[in-house]
């Protein structure tokens, strides 16, 4: 499991003090294993009886009432977990104690419920990072991909996007009802619009409808994207 110091600069102030705190007085590290063993109940009432001595099945069984099996069960879950651990006295008994990670989640210097709650929630926070980083990026993409700069998301003027449309400036034409589509020269001008006026329209006579990485679009110039700033 990564250490939390890793993460914690992409924690909120509090929660990173927090984090800094878990981490002075509590050095172990819950990974996946432990987190599901610790889920149920049944689980954390025997690590708390076990927190008072070594235990048989059999005596879990009758503390807690529960069936031997179950006991078993559960106790099976703690092994993998290593939290607990299989005690033979060479004779037929069976005991059961805490490993040292089983000990400090039963005698923790900071209260376990503390444990769990700051670790899930770094957790969470961590994976929103990484989603909001993904969905960022996936979108600078899809627009790049789309030939128009973020800034023009909205603002209604049409483009012809194909694999290669032009190698040339003279191979792009304007269409549309108020010319404001960029388009391949010879197919751009068949294209009906509604015949409308929008106020960024007016942002085009800025710019160019020009051959650009193969495809024709409106060159994004500064005075047109500022323009298009001005009416947003």
């Amino acid at each position: 499991m990564r250490k939390l110091s890793s993460i914690v600069r992409f924690a909120p102030n509090k929660i990173k003090q927090y984090i800094k705190l878990l981490e002075v007085f509590n050095t172990m590290e819950i990974d996946r294993k432990t987190l599901k063993a610790l889920a149920a109940d049944t689980r954390l009432n025997i690590l708390k009886s076990l927190g008072k001595r070594r235990k048989m099945p059999s005596e879990l069984s009758k503390e807690l009432s529960l069936a031997p099996s179950t006991v078993v069960e559960h106790l099976n879950k703690l092994e993998e977990a290593g939290l607990v651990k299989r005690e033979e006295t060479g004779h037929k008994w069976i005991y059961y104690n805490l490993t040292e990670k089983g000990e400090s989640l039963v005698k923790p210097t900071i209260p376990i419920q503390f444990v769990l709650v700051i670790s899930v929630s770094v957790i969470v926070i961590f994976a929103g990072f990484i989603y909001v980083n993904y969905t960022n990026n996936y979108s600078l993409a899809a627009s790049k991909g789309a030939g128009q700069p973020a800034i023009n998301q909205g603002t209604g003027i049409g483009e012809t996007t194909r694999a290669i449309e032009c190698t040339v400036d003279v191979d792009c034409s304007t269409g549309g009802c108020s010319n404001q589509l960029c388009g391949k020269k010879g197919e751009i001008e068949k294209t009906v619009t509604t015949c409308e006026w929008k106020e960024e329209y007016d942002c085009l006579r800025l710019t160019q409808c020009n051959c650009i990485e193969n495809k024709c679009q409106w060159e994004q110039t500064k005075e047109y994207q500022d323009c298009l700033v001005k009416i947003t």
